[in-house]
C-alpha cells in the first residue's frame, strides 16, 4: 500500500518564507532596544526610590551608594528613562546627546562597581555579566542612532 502524499502547507511555500524573512528585516530593532532602555531605567528608578534600603543594598551596589545615595541614583536613573523614551520620539541631536551621555556613564558606574565587588571577592559575576550585556546593546544602537541607520 502506498502512503499518502504529505500536503504542502503554506510554510512551505518559498513566497511566504521570503515574507517572513522580509517581515523580520523590516522589524525596527534600535527603535525596540531604545524601547528596553527606556523601560529598564524607568523600571530600576521605581524600586531605588520606593523598596526598602536593605533590599537594593548588596555587594555589588555598595560601592555606587558609596558615591551618591539611592535618591540621587533613583533622579539619575528616571532621567535616563525618560531622555530613552523621548529618543524613541524625536532623533534629534540634542535629544540623542542628552540620552546617551545620561545612559551610557550611568551603566558605566554601575557596572564598574559590579566588577569591583567580584575583584573583591564579594560581589556577583553574574550581575558583571548582566550589566555588560545590557549596556553593551545601548551601546551599539546609540551608535547606530548617531549614524543615521
Amino acid at each position: 500500500m502506498l502512503a499518502p502524499m504529505p500536503q504542502r502547507s503554506q510554510a512551505d511555500d518559498p513566497a511566504v518564507l521570503l515574507q517572513a524573512v522580509k517581515q523580520w528585516r523590516r522589524f525596527e530593532w534600535d527603535r525596540f532596544l531604545i524601547g528596553l532602555c527606556a523601560a529598564f531605567h524607568l523600571g530600576v528608578a521605581v524600586p531605588m526610590a520606593l523598596a526598602p534600603m536593605d533590599q537594593i543594598l548588596s555587594a555589588g551596589t555598595a560601592p555606587v551608594f558609596a558615591i551618591a545615595n539611592r535618591y540621587v541614583w533613583a533622579a539619575a536613573f528616571l532621567v535616563a528613562g525618560i531622555t530613552s523614551t523621548a529618543l524613541l520620539r524625536w532623533r534629534t541631536p540634542a535629544v540623542q546627546c542628552l540620552t546617551w551621555f545620561t545612559v551610557l556613564p550611568l551603566g558605566g558606574l554601575w557596572w564598574t562597581a559590579f566588577v569591583l565587588a567580584v575583584l573583591d571577592g564579594r560581589g556577583s559575576a553574574i550581575g558583571v555579566v548582566v550589566w555588560l550585556t545590557l549596556y553593551g546593546l545601548f551601546s551599539v544602537v546609540a551608535v547606530r542612532v548617531a549614524l543615521g541607520k
